[in-house]
Order: structure tokens, then sequence, then C-alpha cells
């Protein structure tokens, strides 16, 4: 939504807030307490937090942003550029963590070659580049990358400048790809 991460709307069904006004249960958490939050919004205004309004703000924005673009429209990006780096990905070598038909466009997961270190490609990216690409967390630590394509970033010119940069990335890093070239399709 090229928003400021920070917000998290939810929706809660009649049937739910009923049970949550019917709660004697004291909550022991003041983290995300639904009915506190209720009593703020539909009773007496008893204070809970102060909301973020800079994010309700930048939300609203990115909101705006997706309706000039027009949602079809931007799905439409998001998944060629999807494609793109995923073709682009191949060529290098690279295969992906998640198969096809199960990947989400926006966050891709390209396998590292086995003796190639992250870190390398990484610092690569950032120091040359001002790029960031994250590796795993967890088991997957210095076995993929986590690439981020999405909002502003999802056009053929930054999924190219990318490639270009992620080639480089593992060269430094000792991986040939199969082919010499990063022509994009």
């Amino acid at each position: 939504m090229s928003a400021p991460p920070g917000l998290s709307p939810i929706t809660v069904s009649p049937r739910a807030l009923e049970r949550l006004r019917a709660r004697t249960a004291t909550i022991d958490t003041w983290y995300l307490d639904l009915k506190l939050l209720d009593e703020y919004f539909e009773g007496p205004r008893r204070y809970h937090h102060t909301a973020p309004i800079t994010l309700f703000y930048a939300l609203q924005e990115g909101l705006n942003i997706i309706r000039e673009e027009g949602v079809a429209n931007r799905q439409a990006r998001h998944k060629r550029a999807h494609e793109r780096l995923i073709a682009g990905l191949e060529r290098l070598g690279l295969d992906m963590m998640v198969p096809q038909g199960k990947r989400i466009w926006n966050l891709n997961t390209p396998k590292l070659p086995a003796g190639v270190s992250d870190m390398t490609i990484r610092k690569h990216l950032l120091d040359t580049y001002g790029m960031e690409v994250l590796g795993g967390f967890g088991s997957l630590a210095g076995k993929i990358l986590r690439i981020g394509i999405m909002g502003p970033l999802a056009t053929d010119q930054a999924v190219d400048d990318l490639l270009k940069a992620l080639g480089e990335g593992f060269e430094l890093a000792g991986h040939k790809s199969a082919t010499s070239s990063l022509a994009t399709t």
C-alpha cells in the first residue's frame, strides 16, 4: 500500500463484538485490548492510547495513490514486475524457494547457490546502489534472499536496475551464471 508500517486495521464482526462485550474476565494486556477500544469508540470515551495520527495520513495518501492508479492496474503492474524479476533471477541461475503458483508477487525468495555469501551480495547492493535486500531468518539464514518488489519499485526500470546490481553482487560472491547477459524480457 506504499504506507509506513505501524497500523493494523482490523474488522470485528457483529457476533464477535457481541461476545467481546459479554466478556467478564479481565484482559491482562494493554496491547490490542479490543474491549477497551470498543469502550472508547462506542462508550464513555475511556482513554486507551494516542493514535499515530501521521500514520493515518500516510495510509490515506497510500490509498489515494492506489485509487488514482486503479486497483486492477496496480495488481497487473506488480504481477509484471514479479514475472520480470523471476525471469531475470532464472537467467542468473537462481532457483526460487517457493514453487511457481504458490508465490506472492511482492516478496521473492531466491535460493543462494552453495558457497555464495548473502552478506557479500547484500553489502554490494547497499553500498554501491543504496538498495536493501534482506537475507533469510532462522533456518533460512544464509540460504535465501528476501527481495521486496512493491509499490513504486514494481516497475520495469526498478527491476532491471536490481537485476543488474544482483548480477554484479553474485559475481563478487563467486557465482557465475549460465549466461553473462542480464538482458531483460
